[in-house]
């Protein structure tokens, strides 16, 4: 009986947690696309002229983005390259780490506006804001997530600020969702 009362607690518990950690992994996705278009309709007339003027002086500029880097400190031994709209994900590329954790990934045809983009790996995501001709250089030790840099586009570089504080917020929203159901199963115990 006693036992019985403690697996239900402990289920409760269990779906207490899965069901913030879902809610965590919506807001973040939501988040992270707003973050994106605000940037992007924050640039006043002015910028968004030069950037249009530079784009029709420079209308032999390569369309291919590369992405490159190192991932030092897991198992895991694939890399891969997502593009995300509104409606969809879908992986562009993919490639195995060389034998010192690195990698490149390319677009063939990016955008001469950023678009979002995710880097995969060890199911970890890092966001990036790429448009064509960027060059882009990726590195982690660790936790990809919270100890990346990266080098070579001003507007992921802007976008990794923003991440690693809402990665650092989430996790003391996890850490006060625990304690709060740690309470809950206290209390329920006595």
């Amino acid at each position: 009986s006693t036992n019985g009362k403690n697996s239900k607690k402990q289920q409760r518990y269990s779906d207490k947690i899965q069901f913030a950690e879902v809610i965590l992994r919506y807001i973040e996705k939501n988040v992270i696309f707003v973050f994106c278009l605000k940037l992007i309709s924050r640039m006043n007339r002015v910028i968004f002229t030069a950037i249009a003027l530079l784009m029709a002086l420079s209308s032999c500029q390569s369309p291919k983005v590369t992405v490159s880097g190192r991932f030092v400190g897991s198992d895991a031994d694939m890399v891969y390259l997502e593009y995300a709209s509104v409606l969809e994900q879908s992986i562009i590329d993919s490639v195995k780490l060389g034998e010192e954790g690195n990698f490149t990934l390319n677009i063939e045809n990016a955008t001469s506006t950023p678009s979002l983009y995710y880097v995969i790996y060890n199911n970890e995501r890092i966001p990036l804001l790429l448009m064509q001709g960027d060059d882009v250089k990726i590195n982690a030790v660790g936790n990809v997530a919270r100890n990346y840099k990266v080098e070579g586009s001003e507007e992921s570089e802007l976008l990794q600020e923003f991440h690693q504080e809402y990665i650092g917020g989430v996790m003391k929203l996890r850490s006060i969702i625990s304690k709060i159901a740690d309470s809950s199963l206290s209390d329920e115990q006595h």
